[in-house]
């Protein structure tokens, strides 16, 4: 959807099959990549996003280079998506399945979990609104 607001949209993933995945248009640009090093010049980029991904950086890199890469102006978007609640009967189920699961999670799960909250970030912060589908 970027590709259709900005002149070129640089895609990274440190998965290449991601990115053989990925949708294609000529003027978005992949590179395999890791949240330390995009391969992107100096004050090069307006927009940085991160979909689902940044409770696995290494947050003090990654803000490094965001730094690095963002022009003066330049915008951060992070966002990820929590669990799903359909009904009180069906969210009785998931959690239970979530608290079976419990010890076999990741750590940085819970980055999501608290909808980032607790994740690090020293940018201004804009007040969005919440998105429900």
């Amino acid at each position: 959807m970027l590709s259709q607001h900005f002149e070129k949209v640089f895609a990274t993933d440190i998965s290449q099959k991601q990115i053989d995945y990925a949708w294609q248009a000529p003027n978005i640009f992949y590179a395999i990549a890791d949240e330390m090093n995009g391969g992107l010049a100096d004050e090069s980029v307006s927009l940085v996003t991160v979909a689902q991904a940044i409770h696995w950086f290494n947050f003090e890199k990654f803000y490094a280079e965001v730094n690095r890469v963002a022009k003066p102006g330049a915008m951060i978007a992070v966002w990820a998506y929590s669990r799903l609640k359909i009904s009180d009967e069906i969210e009785e189920i998931i959690t239970d399945h979530f608290n079976m699961l419990g010890d076999y999670w990741d750590a940085e799960r819970k980055y999501v979990d608290d909808k980032y909250v607790n994740i690090p970030f020293p940018f201004k912060e804009i007040e969005t609104p919440q998105f429900i589908m």
